[in-house]
Formats: C-alpha cells, structure tokens, sequence
C-alpha cells in the first residue's frame, strides 16, 4: 500500500513539473499594436476659394504680355501668374507661357506654390533660338511668345485709328521715326483745284477818279 502511495505519489509530481516545464519554455503570445497615420490637418490649410463667387464689376487690365484668365475658383477674371509669383489654387499660373504651380516648398499643407516653368520644346525664328515660355519682340510692330515650339504673336500698333467718316480716301503711311503707320486721307490730293486770278492791283479806269475827262 506504501508503495501504491508513493508511486501515485510521484507520478503527479512529475505530471505537474512537466506541465510547469512546458509553460515556462513556451514562446510568450505577441501583441501587435496598430499605430494609426497621422490625419492632415486641413485647419491650418487656408481656403483661396468663396462661394459665392464676388467679383469686381470689370475685368482687371493685364501687362502686355500676361494672360488674361478665369481664376482657379470658376469665378473671376484674373491676371495669370507669371514665373516666379506665389501661386494657389485661386490664383494660378499662366498656362499660356507654360508655367504650373510647384507646391514642393510649402509641406505637408501645399497649399502655397510658385509658378516654375515647364520643361518643353523652344523656338526659333529668322535664326534666333528662344526658351519655352519666352517673350520677345522680332520687331517694333509685334510681341510674341515661345510656347511648346510654336510662336504666337501679338500686334502693338492697335491704337492707330483711320480718318473720320467725311474721309473717302484714307491710307495708311510710313511717316519717319515712327514705328507703327499713320493714316493719312487723300480727299485733299483728289480734289481739283480752281484757278482764282490773283489780284496785281492795277484797275481800269472804273474807279472813281479814274475816268478821262
């Protein structure tokens, strides 16, 4: 009986000593923690943009050279941006010179850029290479833009107006030292002219006085 104890005896003492084994040499369960991004703060992002759209009653009037453009909003008439100039999503680059807005700089909020230009393909006229983007005049008479190897010009006598409505004959001359062509009419030059005898004033003898007695 003594031996039937101790046998039971050491069989749950070694069940239990296996078990607290097994436990301790058990790999301890890992936890995995989720961290979530950080949201954007879109507080400290300033809105360019008003609805409804207050736009001044006539469209501002742009440098020679600068596009005249509706604003990023859909609202108003702008002046484009031109390389350079901070730019935002109301106020935008002028796509006509190839320009976009870099927001590189203003990080994490972009919201603030400054127009830089695309990389693109230049022009040349009468031998003369120019950059993408570029403004020129090739003449007195003419400024023009290199976008994307084509040339767009624009012409700068606009304010030469023709003769009234009495001038039939207008035209249009080169006057010296002056770069745009004058109008001139030609009415003057078309008319006949009429003889007038001049007055010698040497008179017959009708005057008083001048009669033979």
């Amino acid at each position: 009986m003594r031996r039937f104890l101790f046998w039971s005896l050491a069989v749950v003492t070694a069940a239990a000593t296996g078990s607290v084994l097994a436990m301790a040499l058990s790999p301890a369960p890992t936890t995995m923690v989720f961290t979530p991004a950080p949201l954007e703060d879109t507080s400290s992002r300033p809105q360019f943009c008003k609805w409804p759209c207050e736009c001044p009653p006539y469209p501002p009037r742009c440098p020679l050279g600068v596009s005249l453009i509706t604003d990023g909003c859909e609202c108003c008439k702008m002046c484009a941006q031109q390389l350079g100039d901070n730019c935002t999503e109301a106020a935008i680059c002028d796509p006509h010179r190839g320009l976009y807005c870099d927001y590189s700089g203003d990080r994490p909020r972009y919201a603030i850029g400054v127009c830089a230009q695309m990389v693109g393909v230049g022009c040349v006229l009468d031998g003369v290479r120019y950059n993408n983007g570029q403004s020129f005049q090739p003449n007195c008479k003419y400024n023009c833009t290199c976008l994307d190897g084509a040339v767009g010009c624009t012409p700068l006598c606009l304010r030469a107006r023709p003769p009234r409505l009495w001038c039939r004959h207008p035209r249009r001359v080169t006057v010296p030292g002056r770069c745009c062509n004058q109008w001139v009419c030609d009415d003057d030059a078309r008319r006949p002219r009429k003889n007038i005898p001049r007055d010698t004033g040497a008179l017959g003898g009708c005057g008083p006085g001048g009669g033979q007695g």
